[in-house]
């Protein structure tokens, strides 16, 4: 299973080089603070219309990807199993998995990507329409090197692996649609910014910081929880990418929006650890 994720970039605990996009604890919370509420849709907001994005085979290519994945359970040391079967989610693991691996195309079609200098993935999913989920298992939007090919937003490359995992043939026989799509996750973060807003929404919730430590497990709920909390979390890298494929996707995906995020404070055998998971529903 070694092929999941490239250790070299992304949300794999053990980046080689920085991450241009991480940010300090001060600069991801005032972020949240100054965001203008006009600059995007009120979360409750429809919107009817599609946006139209160019197919990501025309800038992207998928290294290894397209295979079938047998186990995603065992993704980071079998702990990824426990998120999948935790009785706020019970989702299925079993499931036929699709593996998408987005290189640029320049990167793929380099004779030699390796060595220090090499670059990875833009991003990486394990994806199953019977399961209703996304595994986002690399995230590293630097790798993007290409400035002649149209670039496409992570959100949509997510959103365009989902929509080409539904489209397979025994998915079709299956009857699974693009609007049945329910769970994204991502993790384990390394982005500093996004692992201190964690840790932040937890303090400010109640949790002891050698409780965070030791790993908490937690849900905030768009009707029921704080909603400070719950738009801080919306504001992170993560939460904007699949805020932008609800926007962006309301009738492929039924209008349905962010109704809960599912926190883990602590991934076993992560550095730095935390894992979001966006709930969909209709709201």
């Amino acid at each position: 299973m070694s092929n999941f994720h490239d250790r070299s970039s992304g949300m794999d605990g053990h980046p080689s080089t920085p991450n241009p996009l991480a940010l300090s604890r001060d600069e991801s919370i005032s972020r949240v603070e100054v965001a203008i509420v006009t600059d995007r849709p009120p979360i409750g907001e429809v919107l009817s219309l599609e946006t139209d994005h160019p197919d990501w085979t025309i800038g992207y290519a998928s290294l290894g990807g397209g295979t079938k994945v047998a186990d995603p359970g065992s993704l980071y040391y079998g702990f990824m199993s426990e998120v999948l079967r935790h009785p706020a989610l019970n989702i299925n693991d079993t499931s036929n998995w699709s593996y998408y691996n987005f290189y640029s195309k320049i990167v793929a079609n380099r004779q030699n990507n390796t060595g220090p200098g090499a670059v990875g993935p833009v991003a990486s999913s394990i994806v199953s329409a019977k399961a209703g989920a996304i595994i986002i298992t690399v995230l590293s939007p630097e790798a993007e090197v290409d400035r002649y090919i149209p670039r496409l937003p992570i959100g949509e490359l997510m959103y365009q692996s989902w929509r080409d995992t539904c489209h397979e043939d025994d998915t079709l026989e299956a009857g699974y649609h693009l609007s049945d799509l329910k769970y994204i996750i991502c993790g384990p973060i390394v982005n500093q910014g996004m692992h201190d807003t964690i840790r932040d929404v937890l303090g400010r919730t109640g949790y002891s910081s050698r409780e965070i430590k030791r790993g908490v497990q937690t849900t905030f709920s768009l009707i029921n929880s704080n909603p400070g909390l719950f738009q801080m979390l919306m504001e992170t890298d993560i939460g904007k990418l699949v805020a932008g494929m609800c926007k962006n996707h309301p009738r492929s995906l039924l209008a349905k929006q962010v109704s809960n995020i599912h926190v883990w404070s602590h991934v076993p055998g992560s550095d730095t650890g935390g894992l979001l998971i966006f709930e969909l529903e209709l709201v």
